[in-house]
């Protein structure tokens, strides 16, 4: 006896002055009534919310297996199971009380179908036969009971494997399925339909025929179906694994299956991922476009990937593949794709008898939801814990049934019930990172990505990528995607191929949406400059020919580029070695396509260093001009830092200030940022000991005269080593983005910190897997109106030996952008009185060697940048582009109605204590 006649037996005891509490449960029910509550819905309404409910024992039997639930118009919940002794078994839910389990033969014996219902009342069974024949037979819901009510069985095909089924908007019937044989017809893909409720059935139609399906069989077979209304057509789509050529497949008809288009192959083998496995596709559809997922199985059966593809135009374009955390670790053993009522798509993935749950909304994935609630039920009649295996899952109004065979015990069938009631909060609507995107794949090598947001909202990177050639050369090019509400893009590569590499990509959007990028590439390391209307930058043809910036063949690096209001652009970049060493600059004006430079500012044979590196550059709005460097000795076989220096031009390029050199040694890395157009910020990266680096900072109030004190800032987020990268939003906030690979873990750890009140504050962290002994290669940031974005390039290797792996992935989180932001005041900085503008050139010259090694120095304002001319800082500029109540249950209707019940049901319960304890003279 349920719960529900337990309430109600132990109501009747009751005097007759309960009769108030009675009127109050019966108001409650009454208003469940009126807002149309289901049969099913009634028993389960007081669920809460993503908690399975505790396990019901529907068998009482024992050796039960296969286990399958079918849910019909009226929410009427039937499980059909097989009984080791008396065969198929069935038991339904009615008048709130499970059926005692009752076995029947017709019109299948020893088989479980599979069920699907319809709104005519009709309950329809497809299953395949010991001699591989699909049969299909139906009964009304009413009788499911009966087994002498079930029509007639059809067979529909011969020599099918595997099949998929779906009710259509106007309950047609379709079934896609695969034949693993050719006799008499090809092996290959068919499809069938019914149009009159399974009374009568067309001709099956060939879809995809190849030889190689003969090779397929039930374990590994996978073909989907799933149909959705646009408009006055029925879009039907069908998707399926050809294992053997490693590929998936989807095909489409937009007439109810009447024609077809041409097979699209969704994922399969490329020269950038030669080994990839492509299985166990699934497909949703509804009015937010179609919806793909599936797994890459290359690996060993606990590391698979999963990837995830959309549309929005009925499959005609799709959106670049994105990788998908699922939250349990290994391959699907199964899964599923079903829709929600509120339009989303519900992902049910089962890995070793572990379920997970993902959402899709049209944009994006939820957050995964793994169940693990599920391994924590008892038997309550044997205390032993519950081990569910062949688990069948169904899906009606947002609940989620599941029956699954004790396989620890009682081997007996087993329900539990599932609300997906609050599905919108697995969504990341916090100011969280998301789920990593995966942009590019490969088997060469991919490094130096660069981020930039358009004036839209569109996220662009580029990338370098190692080609490997037929003849084994290698050469390299530079790789273009664009994120738009669909997803990533289908990479393109923008630039011819050159001998060795592509290095150190730098990217900016102009004030016109022109997306300008310039990167060192080519055997003897060039300096180009190219450029796309970003709004077009995912056509090849809408990109210009890379223009050579640089001297020739004079192995330059790290170059930086920047753009003022007038579209000029301006490069800064060094050369590392050889006579001409030293930091350059370029000014290219696109207009009338003149270049002017590269013109040598700082000059490194004068100082006896041999090597110039990381350089880094940054313009503020009044056209000055900040560059930093590193400088050292070549030094074979050892990891060593060198010495940081510092220049500046405040006439845009026309002169340049005579070199500062900070006193700081074994520096590895130095990245400059301007805030409020007249902070300048300095990061560097620094030797601190064997193996750690240390990261500190440093800024200036007054355009680079004054520094204040380098700051440790790992003391705020712990000294494990990584990358970084200083990111300016919109309202002129600075942040400070690092990515690493945490030791003896397989995750990537992201952090942020944010710079307020002359200080660094935690904001944000993450944490994302990675495989096969992943490492963080390189990373960049960026932000633009309410969100920052972050994206890092990942080398993967499961042993020295073995061919390494190269992942682009980008995340997000949203921003939130205050009205104000304070500006930092460094201690000791001249603000009182500023110098008037300059009279006359300043001529690039060599400064002595700072304080000692041994000492932490304490900046004062330089001599030579002291005496520098500077405009008032007065800032005029615009900010650049690119830089910088849940409804109840019940609806609102429904919740005042159930208060109201709720309310009448306390009255009535008061009244009768009331009259119960006057009774008892209380």
């Amino acid at each position: 006896m349920n719960g529900f006649n337990k309430l109600k037996k132990n109501i009747h005891k009751q005097s007759t002055s309960g009769l108030a509490f009675i009127t109050g449960i019966v108001l409650v029910c009454t208003l469940i009534s009126i807002l149309g509550i289901s049969n099913v819905r009634l028993v389960f309404a007081q669920l809460e919310s993503n908690i399975w409910t505790e396990p019901v024992n529907v068998s009482h039997s024992g050796s039960t297996s296969d286990p399958r639930i079918v849910i019909d118009d009226l929410g009427t919940l039937h499980v059909v199971w097989l009984d080791g002794f008396t065969g198929t078994t069935h038991a339904s839910l009615v008048d709130r009380e499970w059926t005692a389990p009752r076995s029947f033969t017709a019109p299948f014996v020893d088989i479980v179908p599979q069920f699907v219902s319809d709104d005519s009342g009709y309950i329809h069974a497809f299953w395949i036969e010991t001699d591989l024949s699909l049969m299909y037979s139906r009964i009304q819901a009413s009788s499911f009971g009966n087994q002498n009510a079930w029509s007639a069985a059809t067979q529909l095909d011969l020599e099918v494997i595997k099949f998929s089924v779906e009710v259509g908007s106007e309950n047609q019937l379709h079934v896609a399925y695969v034949r693993n044989v050719d006799v008499n017809r090809e092996a290959g893909i068919y499809y069938i339909n019914s149009f009159s409720e399974g009374v009568g059935w067309n001709q099956p139609v060939l879809l995809y025929s190849s030889n190689y399906l003969r090779l397929s069989d039930p374990a590994t077979a996978n073909v989907q179906v799933t149909s959705n209304a646009v408009g006055d057509s029925e879009q039907v789509y069908v998707a399926w694994d050809e294992r053997q050529r490693k590929r998936i497949y989807l095909i489409g008809s937009s007439d109810s299956g009447a024609t077809w288009g041409g097979p699209q192959e969704i994922d399969q083998p490329n020269i950038s991922n030669p080994q990839v496995q492509p299985q166990n596709i699934r497909i949703a559809s509804n009015d937010n476009g179609l919806v793909l997922f599936w797994e890459d199985g290359n690996r060993d059966e606990f590391s698979c990937r999963f990837y995830s593809q959309t549309s929005q135009d009925q499959g005609i374009t799709w959106s670049n593949r994105n990788a998908v955390e699922i939250g349990v670790l290994g391959c699907l053993d199964d899964s599923q794709m079903d829709l929600l009522d509120d339009g989303n798509a519900l992902f049910i993935g089962r890995i070793q008898n572990q379920i997970t749950f993902l959402a899709w909304n049209g944009a994006t994935w939820s957050e995964a939801q793994p169940q693990t609630g599920l391994s924590r039920f008892t038997n309550q009649d044997t205390l032993t814990p519950l081990t569910l295996g062949c688990i069948n899952l169904s899906l009606a109004k947002n609940i989620l049934y599941l029956v699954g065979c004790d396989q620890g015990g009682s081997g007996d069938i087993w329900m539990s019930i599932y609300s997906l009631e609050a599905t919108d909060k697995w969504f990341n609507t916090q100011m969280d990172w998301n789920t990593p995107a995966l942009i590019q794949q490969s088997t060469a090598g991919i490094s130096f990505p660069s981020v930039i947001v358009d004036l839209v909202g569109n996220d662009h990177v580029l990338w370098s990528e190692l080609e490997v050639n037929p003849d084994n050369s290698v050469t390299s090019r530079l790789g273009y995607a664009v994120k738009n509400g669909s997803g990533w893009s289908q990479p393109i590569f923008v630039s011819r191929s050159l001998e060795g590499n592509t290095a150190h990509v730098d990217s900016i959007i102009d004030v016109d949406g022109n997306l300008l990028a310039a990167w060192s590439g080519g055997e003897f390391g060039d300096i180009y400059f190219i450029e796309a209307d970003a709004q077009r930058a995912n056509n090849l043809n809408e990109w210009s020919l890379p223009a050579l910036i640089s001297l020739e063949k004079s192995l330059a690096t790290s170059p930086v580029i920047q753009v003022d209001q007038d579209g000029v652009v301006y490069i800064a970049f060094g050369i590392a070695v050889n006579e001409e060493r030293g930091v350059y600059f370029s000014k290219f004006d696109r207009g009338n396509q003149e270049l002017e430079g590269p013109s040598l500012v700082y000059d490194a044979s004068l100082e006896g260093y041999e090597i110039v590196s990381d350089v880094s550059f940054t313009r503020d709005a009044q056209g000055n001009l900040f560059i930093s460097w590193i400088q050292k000795p070549v030094e074979p076989d050892v990891v060593a830092g060198g010495d940081l220096y510092f220049i500046i031009s405040y006439d845009n390029g026309l002169t340049w200030s005579a070199a500062e050199k900070f006193g700081y040694d074994n520096v590895v890395w130095s990245h400059l940022a301007v805030q409020d157009d007249q902070t300048v910020h300095l990061f560097y990266q620094e030797i601190a000991r064997v193996g750690f680096y240390g990261l500190k900072h440093m800024y200036s109030m007054d355009r680079g005269i004054s520094w204040s004190t380098p700051t440790d800032v790992l003391s705020h987020i712990g000294e494990s080593p990584g990358y970084f990268i200083p990111v300016l939003d919109h309202n002129a906030g600075l942040h400070l983005l690092r990515a690493y690979t945490e030791e003896r873990s397989d995750r990537i750890i992201v952090q942020e910190l944010g710079w307020k009140d002359q200080d660094w504050e935690f904001e944000s962290d993450a944490s994302f897997p990675i495989y096969d002994n992943g490492e963080i290669i390189g990373i960049d940031g960026w932000a633009a109106g309410d969100k920052i974005v972050l994206v890092y390039a990942v080398k993967e290797q499961q042993y020295i030996t073995a061919p390494a792996n190269y992942f682009l992935y980008s995340t997000e989180r949203r921003l939130e952008i205050s009205s104000t932001t304070s500006a930092p005041t460094p201690e000791g900085s001249p603000t009182d009185q500023l110098p008037e503008a300059p009279t006359a050139p300043v001529t690039t010259q060599s400064t002595e060697a700072g304080s000692s090694q041994n000492e932490t120095p304490t900046p004062v304002p330089s001599s030579d940048l002291a005496e520098v001319l500077m405009p008032e800082l007065t800032s005029t500029a615009t900010a650049q582009p690119g830089g910088s109540r849940l409804p109840g249950f019940f609806g609102d209707y429904g919740v005042g109605l159930a208060i109201g019940g709720a309310v009448t049901a306390i009255v009535g319960i008061v009244v009768w204590m009331r009259r119960r304890n006057l009774g008892r003279g209380k």
